[in-house]
């Protein structure tokens, strides 16, 4: 590496080294406000000098690399402007920093000195406030002037009116560079001037100032000052007014060469000659026209919502395209389900569960007071609990688990790793689907575990390395692309081939990887390159990082349109029971409806791929609401006869949205391990405690008043790996507490053969034996202290976990969800199977932890004034006069029975 590079080097880690010096002079005000507060104002924090060292030195760096990024980049008009005050106030701020240093060190030895001292502070803010502007101005330099003000919306002729192009005389127009006389071509001649100057700003869907120019219609609609470029005049178009720098503070490009004389005379010849369109490159918003025969099945196309006899009476778009083809199969649309089923959907749907009584209403008096829309923006703004909800499809999607094959590894780097810290975290704050693709794809260590796959033990087929897996689930999940036939031999029932499989495995590899056919070697060597030509990116010379860079480049890039089709083809099937086409996984028919389809995509695309505007599209449409109908044998599967749109279909209720149901009406999860509740800290408020108690001893504890659910605490005997249980005497221990033993919620010992709810022998006594896990409820002992008394023989810990907030999403697999549907995701799962097969009927009737969880709830339910109303919340309507006699009987009689018939109800297990 020679000097010049390693200077430049150096430079583009300056935006990196500036937050160094930053945080120690906000560090040194916050240490001096401390000192204030303790009143302590006339003696200086004994952080504050070596912070503003430490601060004083870095900044030194800092603007040492500051110089070499500005001396390896070229600055014009505007930018140049920017630079100079950021260098400015930089220079003042470090000077400031330097000043305070001095002054504090003479603090130091001068203690009386209080007018140093307050100079010392004084300089210090001030200090912060210069380096505050100094900062926002390198901001502007980064981002743009307008980094602020985009993200207000105006309208065009608004923006237009506030940035209208200057008028230059004669004698200015006439400097500019003349056109060219000779044929200009777009493809070989302009678009390379446009990519290599422009693309940083104003191409690959940037839009900065509101223009854009990866198609000749955005370039004519021009940006905030209206339109740049007049076809056959290019003496009076704005764009070569600006990259000839008639305007020398807006010259363009702000970054980087200027256009040289040749290239903008190039600019002008093909304005003045039309600006004929022939571009290589395939576009989102390009028309299907403009594309070549072999991009069909990767480019998106523009669609507008049809026009018909009751389309004007639909506000949703989604509702005037259905609206057009019910009115051209010539039925009438389904009908709409009631208030009530809509909200019970949309809380299944947002939030994974089934809403509370109180939730019920207050949903029911918002859609009444508003509309769909508020109702539909209020749950999605329940950031958590939407994130707990949807972590169940994405690790079905995504196969993310947390226990199973892979797992058990002694080498770290080989083992399976999940991303459920890392996927919880995008979901709750909305990351943008293809921002969220590129990190799986190009991973950070937390997101790492989708491409790493699972290393099976034992001799594994090549198709199952995993570099085939990671091709096999890009495809799959990402393009409804199945390579699995693919990766043995060529497909029989697709056009890919056995190289197509290993290249896009390639990508994934160190070295180019020898291709298997059937398990017998070639000696081919497949070189890494993606599945589609039009977006391949992916340059197999380079690194393994760079690779994946590329590949989630080409995967992601708003002109591979067939990545948005199938997110909105997986989204459509997930809220309606079927895809716009189907398999999901290898679309193998023309989608049912394929105006709507594409017009989701484009506009998912043009929206920022954001998840929570598109399902906030679709969720308060007149769509969604529609009958559900039942689902006819075979449509799933593709057929000779279109399949035809009536309403969504029945679906299964998850798994895990049972339990949390449960939860969220009598505070019971089920059966918990201390790695479901710490996984990740996953709504863990503090971090657990662990108290020992020996035998004889006693230790109490405060039930909080509010919160989620109480306390958890994981009993558990203190012994070495080494040693074994059965060489311990049984834990006995006495819980004490005004009505405790209606107040504990759960307990369940570690050892699922033997298991047990907490013994009561007075409201006041309850009796735990072993080891497992114990509730405290908020609901019943809040604000209490509750007492435990060891009377076993064994030390026992008791480990602490408070404000847990606990989904189901978040639980290991355990044989209650797999009775109700959850796979064991060492496979990719689109779609789960429906409910109810016989062998999990048969699962449910002999699993103790199953029928321990109804008797509680029966029983809490026996004890509620409102025990009807849950009743008829879970059935998702008003329940007969019949029904409420038997219901009271039942309940009082066998009300855990009861609770079997409801749970296990078509009403209760089916999104209808």
């Amino acid at each position: 590496m020679d000097s010049q590079t390693l200077l430049a080097l150096l430079g583009r880690l300056h935006p990196a080294a500036v937050h160094l010096p930053i945080a120690c002079i906000l560090l040194a005000l916050f240490a001096e406000g401390y000192t204030i507060l303790r009143g302590q104002k006339h003696r200086l924090s004994s952080f504050t000098v070596p912070l503003l060292i430490v601060g004083g030195f870095s900044g030194a760096i800092a603007a040492l690399f500051g110089y070499f990024n500005k001396t390896d980049q070229r600055f014009y008009g505007e930018a140049a402007h920017l630079l100079f005050q950021h260098q400015l106030l930089s220079l003042v701020a470090l000077a400031l920093m330097l000043v305070a240093a001095l002054f504090a060190i003479r603090c130091v030895s001068e203690y009386s000195h209080r007018t140093l001292l307050w100079t010392t502070r004084g300089a210090i803010l001030f200090a912060l406030a210069v380096v505050t502007g100094g900062a926002h101005q390198g901001a502007l330099l980064v981002h743009g002037s307008d980094y602020f003000t985009s993200v207000f919306e105006r309208s065009d002729r608004v923006l237009a009116s506030l940035h209208l192009p200057p008028e230059f005389s004669d004698d200015q127009l006439a400097k500019m560079p003349a056109a060219v006389l000779e044929p200009v071509d777009f493809a070989d001649h302009i678009e390379p001037i446009f990519e290599k100057k422009c693309a940083r700003c104003h191409l690959d869907g940037k839009k900065k100032g509101a223009f854009q120019m990866d198609t000749r219609e955005l370039l004519l609609k021009g940006g905030e000052s209206g339109a740049v470029v007049i076809p056959g005049e290019s003496r009076g178009s704005y764009l070569v007014q600006l990259v000839a720098g008639l305007e020398p503070d807006k010259i363009m490009p702000e970054k980087g060469d200027l256009l040289s004389e040749h290239e903008i005379a190039l600019v002008r010849g093909w304005i003045d000659q039309g600006m004929k369109w022939d571009s290589t490159a395939v576009s989102d918003a390009e028309p299907a026209q403009k594309q070549a025969a072999s991009s069909s099945s990767i480019a998106l196309r523009m669609v507008r919502p049809p026009t018909c006899k009751k389309c004007g009476e639909k506000s949703n778009a989604v509702d005037v395209f259905l609206a057009g083809y019910f009115e051209q199969l010539k039925v009438k649309p389904p009908r709409i389900v009631s208030d009530d089923r809509y909200i019970r959907r949309l809380y299944i749907d947002v939030l994974g569960r089934l809403p509370t009584v109180e939730e019920h209403n207050s949903a029911h008096s918002l859609l009444r007071a508003k509309s769909p829309q508020a109702l539909v923006e209020a749950l999605l703004e329940r950031e958590d609990e939407y994130a707990g909800a949807w972590l169940g499809y994405w690790n079905d999607l995504l196969r993310n688990d947390y226990s199973g094959p892979g797992f058990v590894q002694k080498n770290k780097d080989r083992k399976r790793k999940e991303i459920t810290g890392w996927l919880k975290r995008a979901l709750e704050k909305n990351m943008p689907y293809d921002s969220m693709v590129r990190h799986l794809i190009s991973p950070s260590k937390r997101s790492e575990g989708f491409i790493r796959g699972i290393l099976w033990p034992g001799v594994v087929n090549p198709n199952e390395r995993p570099e085939m897996q990671a091709a096999q689930n890009v495809g799959q999940i990402f393009l409804g692309v199945n390579l699995k036939c693919a990766s043995c031999h060529d497909s029989f029932t697709s056009d890919w081939k056995l190289q197509d499989s290993y290249s896009l495995a390639s990508v994934f590899s160190k070295k180019p990887l020898e291709v298997f056919e059937c398990d017998k070697a070639t000696g081919e060597l497949a070189h890494a390159r993606f599945l589609f030509s039009e977006v391949d990116y992916v340059e197999s010379e380079e690194t393994v990082r760079t690779r994946l860079e590329q590949l989630a480049k080409s995967l992601t890039t708003p002109e591979n349109g067939r990545f948005a089709r199938t997110f909105v083809n997986r989204m459509w099937a997930r809220l309606f029971g079927r895809g716009f086409q189907e398999p999901l996984d290898e679309p193998a028919e023309d989608s049912w409806n394929e105006e709507l389809h594409n017009w989701l995509a484009v506009e998912f695309v043009q929206g920022g791929y954001d998840m929570k505007q598109f399902l906030k599209l679709v969720l308060s449409s007149e769509a969604y609401r529609y009958k559900s109908v039942p689902m006819k044998e075979n449509s799933l599967l593709p057929s000779e006869d279109r399949f035809v749109f009536t309403g969504p279909f029945f679906r299964p209720l998850p798994g895990e949205a049972v339990f949390d149901t449960f939860n969220a009406f009598f505070e019971i999860a089920g059966p918990l391990t201390p790695t479901d509740l710490s996984r990740h800290g996953a709504g863990l408020e503090e971090k657990p405690k662990v108290i020992r108690v020996n035998a004889g001893e006693s230790v109490r504890f405060e039930v909080p008043e509010d919160g989620a659910g109480g306390l958890f605490l994981n009993l558990r005997i203190p012994i070495k790996r080494k040693r074994k249980m059965e060489n311990f005497p049984e834990s006995t221990l006495k819980v004490s507490g005004k009505g405790v033993s209606n107040g504990i919620l759960e307990y369940y010992r570690d050892d699922d053969l033997d298991e047990r709810f907490v013994e009561s022998k007075t409201g006041d006594v309850a009796y735990a034996y072993g080891t497992g896990m114990i509730r405290l409820s908020t609901r019943t002992l809040g604000g209490q202290t509750i007492e435990f008394l060891q009377e076993g023989k064994a030390p026992l810990d008791i480990v602490v976990y408070s404000g847990v907030s606990i989904r189901s999403s978040l639980r290991e697999h355990n044989d209650l969800l797999a009775s109700f549907g959850r796979p064991k995701r060492v496979n990719v799962t689109s779609r789960r199977d429906s409910l109810f097969s016989s062998p999990r009927i048969l699962e449910l009737a002999t699993n103790v932890k199953w029928d321990a969880m109804l008797r509680f709830i029966g029983e809490q339910l026996r004890r509620n004034p409102n025990r009807l109303e849950i009743l008829a919340q879970f059935l998702g309507r008003k329940l007969t006069e019949g029904e409420r006699n038997v219901f009271e009987r039942r309940l009082e009689e066998a009300p855990s029975d009861l609770m079997w018939v409801i749970a296990t109800s078509p009403e209760f297990v089916v999104i209808s």
